[in-house]
C-alpha cells in the first residue's frame, strides 16, 4: 500500500524581492523486486521461528532426560 507523503514550502529569495511558494506530493511505489524480497525475509523470519521451536522443544526434552538421569542416579545410590 502507498503511503503518500504531502508537502508545503514557502521562501524567499533575493532580499526578499521574491516569494516562492511550493506544493509537492510523493507517493512511494514498490517495486516488484522490493515484493519479491520482503516475501523473500518474512519466509526466512518463520523459517527461524520454526528453528527456534525445534531447538526449544529438544532442549526441554534433553533437560527432562538427563533431570530424570540424576533422580535414579541419587535413588540407587541411598
Amino acid at each position: 500500500v502507498p503511503n503518500p507523503t504531502v508537502g508545503v514550502g514557502y521562501s524567499r529569495e533575493q532580499s526578499g524581492v521574491e516569494n516562492l511558494m511550493s506544493v509537492t506530493v510523493s507517493i512511494p511505489l514498490a517495486s516488484r523486486q522490493v515484493r519479491i524480497a520482503s516475501g523473500m525475509a518474512m519466509a526466512e523470519a518463520q523459517k527461524a521461528n520454526f528453528e527456534t521451536g525445534r531447538v526449544e522443544n529438544r532442549l526441554r526434552q534433553e533437560t527432562q532426560y538427563w533431570f530424570t538421569q540424576m533422580e535414579s542416579a541419587t535413588v540407587r545410590s541411598e
